[in-house]
């Protein structure tokens, strides 16, 4: 009872439509349609509510449809699309929207859109990661993984022969100009290279790698 009465206290609409039925019982179905613009038959429908159900029968009910529609999927699309998560089970919605037009062009199939993709994806749950954490699933656990520990130096390493190379790179801007200063050093043999490049990108690694091994075979 307490239940039904909060939710007769915290739906306006049901007290509005309580108003309603006491001003029918007492002045009338013509008086009430007057005032209100109610007709008989919906006053009969929320008292047998309020019958069966109190007061809180009173509050507007879910307007959703008992049967709603299903998402139907072509068996073929289903089975081409939990080969291709079990295959790369990276694979998103994104990138398997062209591989899976050109199978439905290609079977005359219906082409689905990428939001349906990820629908069918998550309605048959086809998910299938390799020892690795699915998040926003508080149920799941690590399956078999230990944590490896990383294996840290310590201590500079002290070579004894040629060829143990250390590369840095050092950012500089003078004038408003930025260049980029590679260096190397042989720890051994104490050569040293100095470089200056206006970008540290792949290709002046590739470079400036030519360019030491061109200084230490000559």
């Amino acid at each position: 009872m307490i239940a039904h009465l909060k939710r007769f206290n915290n739906s306006s609409i049901a007290q509005e439509r309580s108003r309603i039925i006491d001003y029918y019982e007492g002045y009338g179905e013509k008086a009430a349609q007057e005032a209100f613009g109610v007709d008989r038959k919906l006053i009969y429908l929320w008292r047998q509510r309020m019958m069966g159900q109190g007061l809180a029968g009173l509050a507007p009910q879910s307007t959703k449809p008992k049967k709603t529609n299903q998402m139907r999927v072509h068996p073929k699309v289903l089975s081409y699309l939990k080969k291709l998560r079990e295959d790369h089970y990276r694979l998103g919605k994104r990138k398997i929207k062209p591989l899976l037009d050109k199978y439905c062009q290609k079977n005359d199939l219906p082409i689905y859109s990428e939001a349906k993709i990820g629908r069918i994806i998550k309605k048959y749950h086809l998910f299938y990661q390799k020892n690795t954490r699915i998040y926003h699933n508080p149920s799941y656990h690590y399956q078999g993984r230990s944590k490896k520990r990383r294996l840290r130096r310590r201590y500079s390493p002290k070579p004894n022969c040629l060829g143990h190379i250390q590369i840095d790179t050092i950012q500089r801007i003078v004038d408003g100009l930025t260049y980029y200063l590679y260096t190397a050093a042989d720890i051994k043999g104490k050569v040293c290279l100095a470089l200056p490049y206006p970008r540290a990108n792949s290709r002046n690694n590739l470079d400036f790698s030519r360019e030491i091994v061109i200084l230490l075979s000559g």
